[in-house]
């Protein structure tokens, strides 16, 4: 027959002689969904913080406060959002100065590492842009559309191949373009070249001078 204490012994040694709350299990693992950007242009500044250096935005789940975020052998600083969502990271010059591909992932205090995503820097030019949807297609004259606060109308590309420093050309016009990610951007267009019936020839200009294909922008008559 077993000695009641040695039972008691090996209880103790097969739980741990700890707590359920002790044995709590680790923290979910950081996941990135995607980059913005994911492709840049060597020796080409992108998407310029307030200190003049390129910001690279992760975005996933479960990233942990005081992750870095890795470009290749670089290890990063980054400031992550309060939902753990966004991680963001000054880019130094020297990490694309040059073509190459790279795997990012998010270190975590713990030493575990998120899936890769990749992070290209391209050479000299990049791949043509296209146009896939232009968010409205049109509207009616002098009726402005998806309007911002303090800015007035607004349209949307969606498409692929975007690189930052994309611009939205509306007919010959140049608008002021905001850089999403690779496959979208915003623009915001003045009331003037809506204000007559016609059709506007949309189309994309990467930085490297390549153009989209153009996309007709319908202003219909009242």
């Amino acid at each position: 027959m077993r000695n009641p204490a040695w039972c008691v012994t090996t209880a103790l040694l097969l739980t741990g002689c700890v707590s359920p709350s002790e044995r709590a299990e680790l923290p979910p693992a950081a996941w990135i969904v995607r980059l913005k950007p994911s492709k840049v242009i060597a020796g080409q500044p992108f998407s310029l913080a307030p200190s003049g250096l390129s910001t690279l935005i992760v975005i996933g789940l479960y990233l942990p406060a005081q992750c870095r975020v890795r470009i290749g052998n670089q290890s990063l600083e980054a400031n992550v959002s309060p939902a753990g969502t966004e991680a963001t990271a000054l880019v130094p010059e020297a990490v694309f100065a040059k073509p190459g591909a790279y795997e990012v992932t998010v270190e975590q205090p713990d030493g575990r590492r998120s899936n890769p995503l990749p992070f290209t820097v391209l050479s000299e030019t990049g791949p043509e842009p296209a146009i896939a949807v232009l968010y409205p297609a049109g509207t009616i004259a002098g009726q402005p559309f998806n309007v911002q606060p303090q800015r007035g109308a607004a349209v949307r590309i969606r498409g692929a191949d975007f690189l930052p420093g994309a611009k939205v050309l509306f007919g010959s016009t140049e608008l002021d373009t905001v850089f999403v990610a690779e496959d979208d951007l915003s623009a915001w267009v003045p009331p003037a070249l809506f204000a007559q019936p016609g059709v506007i020839q949309v189309t994309v200009r990467n930085p490297d001078g390549k153009r989209s294909t153009p996309k007709p922008f319908q202003v219909m008559a009242r």
